[in-house]
Order: C-alpha cells, then structure tokens, then sequence
C-alpha cells in the first residue's frame, strides 16, 4: 500500500511510468493460528501518468507509528538467531484483544479519504481495500458506503498474501 501511494507522487511529479513489484511469503510467518487465511504471492503494477484528473488516485491516507507493534506482528529480531527461532518468535503473533482496535481504523479510513479527496461514496466506481480476511473487506464496503457491486474481494481465491494483497486484487 504504501508503495502504491509513493509511486503515484513519483508519477505526478515526472509525469512518467513507475514499475512496483511485490511478493510475500507469509508461509514463513504463519503459525498454525493464522496459517489456513494465508498465501504466497507476488505482483506488479505499472503506475502511467495521465493528463485526465478524473482518473488516477485522489488521496491516500496512511497512518503508521508503531503504537500497536507490540499487539500484533513478528517479534524476532533480524538477522535471525536459533534461541528466537526455538521460541517461535519469527511467527505471526497477535496479543489481547486487537480486533477493536484494529475496526475503529478500518471505520476511521473512508472518512478521513472523503474527506481529502472531496469524493462521495456515490463517486467511488471500484472499493479495493488490502485482503486481510472476509470480516474486515465487508467491514470496508459498510464503512465506505459504497455498493457490495463495486467491492473488490479475492481473499477467497488467494488468502491474506499480506502486503502483496492490494496488488494482486488491483489484478
């Protein structure tokens, strides 16, 4: 996600083509909590500039500080060792109860991008939000008040590939 938001500035501002490419082996991270909403994948997008202002992306909105890192995540440190290994700290993690947290996000974004963008959930012609699981994807259109027609959902088809997921259901 965040790729795609820094490619189409870097797009805007050349007024050129930008290449993303992403893959994700959550097969690696998933433990036998997580494992069976999981995939592998990989993709690319070529991000063109156009001189149409109806196309392209009207705002982003991205909102990371690391507050909740010791909620949910892979712990391990980097380079690997055996003693984090045997712990299990290089597997996905999730501690206490995230879900509100994690909901009042999902429910804080399309405010925040109709706002920025002077859209309304009319305007939107395709919902593609990151493929995480069914709950959440339906929690986006609802929050979105957009038309379960336009909502873009391949979690079914290929899992949670994590980061990969907003390119693979660009697809």
């Amino acid at each position: 996600i965040y790729a795609l938001f820094i490619a189409s500035q870097f797009v805007n501002a050349t007024k050129g083509n930008v290449l993303i490419v992403s893959a994700e082996t959550l097969s690696k991270v998933a433990s036998e909590k997580f494992y069976y909403i999981t995939g592998d994948g990989g993709a690319a997008a070529l991000l063109s500039y156009t001189k149409n202002k109806s196309k392209g992306i009207h705002a982003y909105y991205l909102d990371s500080d690391g507050s909740y890192s010791d909620k949910m995540g892979v712990p391990g440190n980097l380079p690997p060792v055996a003693d984090s290994s045997s712990k299990q700290k290089y597997l996905f993690q999730t501690h206490g109860n995230i879900s509100n947290i994690i909901e009042a996000q999902w429910k804080k974004i399309p405010k925040t991008l109709y706002k920025l963008s002077g859209l309304r959930s009319d305007k939107i012609k395709a919902l593609i939000p990151h493929q995480v699981n069914k709950k959440m994807i339906e929690l986006a259109q609802k929050s979105a008040k957009v038309k379960r027609e336009i909502l873009v959902d391949k979690v079914g088809e290929y899992g949670n590939c994590g980061q990969v997921s907003m390119l693979i259901a660009l697809h």
